[in-house]
Order: C-alpha cells, then sequence, then structure tokens
C-alpha cells in the first residue's frame, strides 16, 4: 500500500477515500481533500465537494485556479514552481491592479474630502513582504444594529503567504479557530457566507471572493485604516511592521444572515444568562426521588490534580478479560479474550482514583495501557446498603450491556442524520470497556481494592471479583447531562444539540420504552466518550438510577426539541403530553 494513494485505514473513514494518487501525500490515510470533506456535513460538505484539488497533496479549497496548474501554493513552493506568465498576462495583472488602485483611490478620495482629511496626490508603490502576519478579532453584526464584540472568541496571529487564497485558505482558518468556542454557545458552526471582514471600527475594505492575499494587499495600499490595529496587537505590530507586513482585521458575524441560513437565534448572553426555555407554561409533575442528587451543572470545572503521583502501593493481580460485541438488531453478546489478549503483569492501585455515589474507580497499570478499574460499592442511595460479589457482578454485566446498546443508539442515529442531511456533532462515541473477573487462589487474598469482606471470601474465591475496565483518560473532565437531564435540554452550544437530538431520537427509536443518561468526557485528543449510562424505563429495572416511569415521564414534559431533533424529522413529545392529560 502507498502512502501516496488515498485510502480508508479503519470503519470510522470507510467510502471517504477517493484512491487518488497525491505525489506529496506522505502520510497513510486520507488525503488532504477527503480529511477536510471527512469533518464536513450538509451544506458546507456540498459547497466543499465543488472546489477544485491540488494535484500534489489532495487539498482543496475555493481559490484553487485552473491555470495555475490546479497545484496549491503550499505545494507549488515545495516542487519549486515558478509562475512563468506571458508578456500579455502581464500587462493584463498591471491593468487590472492599477484600475483596483484607481477605483479604490477615488472611493478613499471621496470620503476623506467629506471629513476634510488630506488625500494623497498619488497612489504609492507597495513593496510586499515574503509573508504576512494576519490577527482576527470576531464581532456579531447585522442589520442595522452596532457590532458587539465577542470578548470569548479571537485568534492569534497567524502567518500567510502572499499567494494564499482569502476566501479558500485564510478566512476558513480562521472560522475553524473560532467554531469551537462558537459552538459552546451556537447550535451550528460559522460559515463563510456568514461573516464579513472588516478593519478596524467596521471600516470597509476591498475583497472579491477569488482574491489571493497579494490582491487583497494591492486593493487595499491605500486605505488609511489598514494600518490601524486595537491595543491589543499593538506590540505584534510594531514588531512586525505596518501594513501589508501586519493586517488586523475584524470578522463580522452577520446574524441576520447566520439566522435566515439556519433559523437559530444568537446568544448574545454568557453561560450563567440563560433563561428557562422548557414548558414553562405547564406545572412539573416530577416528585422528588429519594436518590436523585441535584442535577449537574452543564459544564463542571473539576479539574484533576495538576501532577498526579500514583500511590507507591500497588498489588499484582490476575485478570481475565470479556469483550461485548453489539448485532445488528442491538443485542449485546460477550466474548472471552485468550491470555494472550490480556497484558501481564497487571498491577491495580490499592488507593482509590475516584469514588461516586455507588462506584468506586481505582487505577490499573499494565505494560502496554493504563486502565481505570470499576466495582459498586453501594446499589442504591441507602449509605448502609453493601454490595455482594455477585451483585457487584450483576451490575456491571448490567452496565457493560447498556455501553453496547448506547453505541448500537449512537450509529444508527448518525446514520439517521446523514440520511437526512443533519449537522450534528459527530464527536460522540462510546468508551471502550471490558469486563475484568480477579482470581483468587484458594489460599491467596484479594487486592486491598476489592474492598471484600472476610464472609464474602468462599464466593470470590469460586466466582472470581469483577470488574469493568475503561482507558485511563487524564486532564480536564466536564460533565454533560444532570441525573434527569436537565441542564444538557436547556443548555446552548452544538455539542449539547446533539446530545439533546440524541436523547429524543433512543427513546422513540427504543419504542417509547428507554429514556437514555450518561455523562460525556470531553475533548483532548479524543473525541467526546460516553461513559456511565443509566436508564429510564417502564419498570425501572435496568439498575441503580432506573426512576422507572416517573424518570420518563420527566423528561417527555421538559424536553424541548431543538433544531436538530427537527431537522432529524423525530415526532414532537409536546403531543404525546398533550394525548396523556
Amino acid at each position: 500500500m502507498s502512502v501516496n494513494q488515498c485510502l480508508s485505514l479503519g470503519p470510522d473513514t470507510a467510502a471517504m477515500n477517493c484512491n487518488l494518487t497525491f505525489p506529496l501525500k506522505n502520510t497513510p490515510g486520507l488525503c488532504a481533500g477527503c480529511t477536510i470533506l471527512a469533518t464536513l456535513s450538509g451544506e458546507a460538505l456540498k459547497r466543499t465537494q465543488g472546489y477544485l484539488q491540488c494535484i500534489s497533496c489532495g487539498t482543496r479549497y475555493r481559490g484553487l485556479q485552473v491555470d495555475g496548474g490546479l497545484v496549491c501554493a503550499v505545494c507549488a513552493k515545495i516542487e519549486g514552481i515558478a509562475p512563468l506568465p506571458s508578456s500579455a498576462a502581464q500587462l493584463e495583472e498591471q491593468r487590472r491592479i492599477d484600475k483596483m488602485g484607481n477605483i479604490n483611490l477615488q472611493k478613499l478620495k471621496a470620503r476623506q474630502a467629506a471629513t476634510g482629511a488630506i488625500v494623497p496626490s498619488s497612489t504609492p508603490a507597495t513593496i510586499l513582504p515574503k509573508k504576512v502576519t494576519i490577527a482576527v478579532d470576531a464581532y456579531i453584526g447585522g442589520g442595522t444594529g452596532k457590532a458587539k464584540a465577542q470578548s470569548a472568541i479571537g485568534t492569534l496571529p497567524l502567518e500567510f503567504e502572499l499567494d494564499d487564497s482569502m476566501f479558500g485558505m485564510i478566512i476558513p482558518h480562521f472560522l475553524q479557530s473560532i467554531n469551537p468556542t462558537w459552538e459552546l454557545r451556537q447550535e451550528n458552526p460559522l460559515e463563510i457566507d456568514d461573516v464579513q471582514i472588516r478593519f478596524l471600527h467596521n471600516t470597509g475594505l476591498q475583497c472579491d471572493f477569488d482574491w489571493t492575499l497579494r490582491d487583497f494587499v494591492q486593493a487595499n495600499n491605500n486605505n488609511v485604516f489598514a494600518k490601524e490595529c486595537p491595543a491589543t496587537f499593538k506590540a505584534a505590530a510594531k514588531k512586525i511592521g505596518v501594513f501589508p507586513a501586519f493586517i488586523y482585521l475584524e470578522l463580522h458575524v452577520q446574524s441576520d444572515l447566520y439566522q435566515k441560513r439556519t433559523h437559530e437565534p444568537i446568544q448574545l448572553s454568557g453561560p450563567g444568562k440563560r433563561k428557562f426555555t422548557g414548558n414553562d407554561d405547564r406545572k412539573s409533575k416530577r416528585t422528588q426521588l429519594s436518590n436523585v442528587a441535584r442535577p449537574a451543572p452543564m459544564v463542571s470545572s473539576f479539574r484533576p490534580p495538576a501532577e498526579y503521583t500514583a500511590p507507591a502501593s500497588r498489588t499484582q493481580v490476575a485478570l481475565s478479560k470479556l469483550a461485548f460485541t453489539v448485532a445488528d438488531d442491538g443485542t449485546v453478546e460477550f466474548d472471552e479474550l485468550s491470555s494472550e489478549d490480556v497484558a501481564s503483569p497487571t498491577y491495580i492501585h490499592d488507593e482509590k482514583l475516584g469514588k461516586g455515589t455507588m462506584k468506586i474507580v481505582f487505577k490499573v497499570d499494565t505494560p502496554s495501557a493504563t486502565y481505570v478499574a470499576k466495582r459498586f460499592y453501594r446499589a442504591s442511595a441507602d449509605a448502609s446498603s453493601g454490595v455482594s460479589v455477585e451483585k457487584n457482578r450483576d451490575l456491571l454485566l448490567d452496565e457493560m450491556v447498556l455501553l453496547g446498546q448506547t453505541g448500537y443508539f449512537l450509529q444508527n442515529f448518525y446514520e439517521r442524520g446523514k440520511e437526512f442531511d443533519v449537522d450534528l456533532d459527530n464527536s460522540l462515541m462510546v468508551s471502550e470497556a471490558w469486563l475484568a473477573t480477579e482470581t483468587i487462589t484458594e489460599e491467596g487474598n484479594a487486592c486491598p481494592a476489592a474492598g471484600i469482606e472476610e464472609d464474602d471470601y468462599d464466593t470470590a474465591r469460586t466466582s472470581g471479583i469483577t470488574w469493568l475496565l475503561e482507558p485511563f483518560r487524564g486532564g480536564p473532565v466536564k460533565k454533560h447531562c444532570g441525573t434527569l437531564l436537565r441542564n444538557t435540554m436547556f443548555s446552548p452550544g452544538r455539542l449539547a444539540a446533539t446530545i439533546n437530538a440524541f436523547i429524543h431520537f433512543t427513546y422513540l427509536y427504543s419504542q417509547k420504552s428507554m429514556v437514555l443518561s450518561m455523562k460525556v468526557k470531553i475533548g483532548g485528543k479524543e473525541k467526546n466518550i460516553i461513559f456511565d449510562p443509566m436508564t429510564h424505563t417502564p419498570n425501572g429495572a435496568t439498575g441503580p438510577g432506573d426512576h422507572g416511569k416517573d424518570g420518563i415521564e420527566d423528561f417527555v414534559q421538559n424536553h424541548k426539541c431543538n433544531q436538530k431533533c427537527m431537522a432529524l424529522g423525530l415526532e414532537s413529545l409536546a403531543e404525546e403530553e398533550s394525548d396523556g392529560e
């Protein structure tokens, strides 16, 4: 297999490859163009599919020209391709530059004459640098209202080549940097059609969609605001130099265009100022459940210690592992792994890594990877209730089944999103997990982490001690969803909207027999990982956290469909509640 060929390397990118060969592609997997397409959906995908593709590396962008040999600026530089235009072409290019300069100068004269400013008598020649540094701040504007600064959205100054396309490379790059912050409040990402670029103080400029950075600099050389920047970038501008070496741009989100495209209002207030958007005209029938804690915030600020030192005390254990597979009908089956699939030696730390309402977590070290091992120490909110060896195994088996079912629902949810061409946050995935059994010899003892009571040893030696293993993921931990999902339902942002629609979809796909609740670990190098799932079912028998009909009723009462629910064609739950009254 050649690294130059665009090929899919796994199920996540199946059928996304173009199978073309690119001379400057030097990593296995998808080409640069197919990698871009794999992250898009909806209108953004359709538009980008229409862009031309570089024949050297495979990238796609709007500004790629046929008369440039279908080679992007980066590849042209690597290959040493120098443009050799004819004399006629050079003359035509100079005429175009002169024409744009004259038009710009006439506009500048009219503007400055109205303000009494001094107008330069001629157009000075522009000495172009090899590279240009651009800094961007994002604003919300549109309509006739005054633009509002998005203080939470900003980008660092970045260098670009003069031949880089303004709307094919530079502006999309800044949008890619801005969208993660934007999507914390909005359901839909920003696209090029939603924004306009300006100089400082919302000053107009010239820029066509097919222009390169060189074209932009030449056309705006006489704009007096081109050399201006806010105080936050004064030091950078002084170090690098004034226009065109350093360019400051304001990226204005046109709220009217964004709302027309997405049918979504822009959230100007911060997360702490959200208004309740549920069915506040109805009195909630939810009763206070005995084992329901207060809902967690939409995004918690919990962060583990910056420098975590593993406890010195740990115990070597012998583990066998079960893996689960999910059939096409959603049923979950278990397969015992061979001894070769279980890394050895395996150590479980004696001190806990974390403790929840019903489960306790320990760190596990193996030669090849680090895991966390979970077990139940309580089966209900009753602090005096313990968990036997057999009960712990049953509860962990139920959780493994639920993890498999959650993955099954998530796969079908994303398939429906593709079928209906809905722009979903596709970063969700269910955590890997294995059911592990710690073997205890006739004379041996369980590891301290197992917490086995003396009268439980006979059972433990017969059936072993059961653990749920998951990959260890350090770094920040953020939570989505309270116990009854209330916070996710009323939180802004693309990820929260996708989770809300996923829970709605699961309820309908399960024939209204299951309401899903789960936690999500956010970000890092991995995707957003779903773990610790719980459900509410009619009989309330799926394990701890299943509040039965009360949990389902609470969801039906308080769920408010967002745009993704409607775009997926999901049945409104408001109608269901009306029918039940």
